[in-house]
């Protein structure tokens, strides 16, 4: 696997895994643009044998800290790792805490972030349109 900058190119396929994935946020795909052209935030993305497997927006936050904007995985590529080592690299990359936002519902992502060594923090009610749901708050915290 290699975890690249994605770009404009990406957008059609980030697409496709973000319509395959109820779980994860779903953003129009022209947001993708807004999220190149940030100063802050990052769009990474995974690729398996040559096909995008995954991708990966996170907002570098003043200082060392970072915040998880939505990471998703093709549904067939899915439980090879693929998004554990995007999150795996931003947290080698983060020298304090890295946090991030679950549907409540969403009980594989919490289990999956939980594995990772993060931590529930606290809930925000509404927080999800489409259905409106809330979100547990997470962090994933180097110093304890």
């Amino acid at each position: 696997m290699t975890i690249r900058d994605g770009g404009a190119a990406d957008f059609a396929e980030l697409g496709r895994i973000q319509a395959a994935s109820p779980g994860a946020a779903t953003w129009p795909v022209e947001s993708y643009g807004v999220v190149l052209s940030h100063e802050r935030r990052s769009l990474w993305i995974a690729e398996v044998e040559g096909r995008t497997a995954g991708f990966l927006v996170f907002d570098q936050l003043p200082g060392e800290d970072a915040e998880i904007l939505n990471l998703a995985v093709a549904p067939a590529l899915r439980r090879r790792r693929v998004g554990a080592e995007l999150v795996e690299r931003l947290q080698s990359q983060t020298g304090a805490k890295v946090f991030l936002e679950v549907r409540a519902s969403n009980a594989a992502a919490q289990a999956f972030y939980e594995q990772l060594g993060f931590r529930k923090t606290g809930e925000r009610k509404a927080y999800y349109h489409r259905p409106v749901e809330n979100a547990w708050t997470y962090v994933w915290d180097l110093k304890g």
